[in-house]
């Protein structure tokens, strides 16, 4: 008899559940374009899974945008931030991570390290992989500021000419750009760092 009256609740929490499933599986029916997606990541400041489900409203994107436009959060976030931020393959704060954070987000001192790692934890990591790869501030600081001048040349052509320096512009002045390509993985990653460090930094 305990049988009988149980299974039509244990039925009703099931199919309660199912539907809250089916609630989050829903799609918007907006499509996103690219700069939609990068606006709306930055206005929200969202750098985690987990921040953008707390965004979800209707008409407002949703994960499976983000893996339809740019492939997956990964790397939709290396994207937006210009930096690569993979949880997955952790620990991924290479000594390279770091220096391309400094010079992407202008940290030059150890007070603005601390306050946008507090901003955004997931993208800055913490000063225990500073000390891990540098032992010091001091140390990554003066690592990273000749990182950057590994392309000084290119930098240079870019202030001159006042634009993205194409392949040809780069032969035209006999700058070799290939080890530059190399480091950053495409000539779209390399321009995507000086770019941001002509924003930054200007003319130096």
């Amino acid at each position: 008899m305990t049988d009988i009256i149980d299974y039509p609740k244990r039925r009703i929490t099931k199919v309660r559940r199912q539907q809250k499933r089916r609630k989050y599986r829903t799609r918007t029916k907006k499509k996103f374009n690219r700069e939609e997606l990068i606006s709306f990541v930055l206005e929200k400041k969202i750098t985690s899974i987990r921040k953008l489900m707390k965004q979800r409203e209707f008409l407002r994107p949703i994960l499976q945008d983000f893996k339809d436009e740019f492939g997956s959060w990964q790397k939709a976030k290396e994207e937006i931030y210009g930096v690569k931020a993979d949880r997955v393959m952790r620990p991924y704060y290479d000594r390279r991570y770091l220096m391309k954070t400094i010079a992407y987000y202008d940290i030059w001192s150890r007070k603005k390290w601390r306050q946008i790692h507090k901003e955004n934890p997931e993208v800055v990591p913490s000063e225990f992989h500073v000390v891990k790869h540098f032992d010091t501030f001091k140390n990554m600081f003066f690592v990273a500021e000749r990182y950057i001048k590994m392309g000084e040349c290119y930098w240079n052509l870019w202030v001159e000419i006042g634009k993205k320096p194409k392949m040809q512009d780069c032969e035209r002045h006999q700058i070799d750009i290939s080890k530059l390509i190399q480091e950053h993985g495409s000539k779209e990653l390399l321009d995507k760092f000086y770019s941001r460090l002509i924003e930054v930094r200007g003319d130096k």
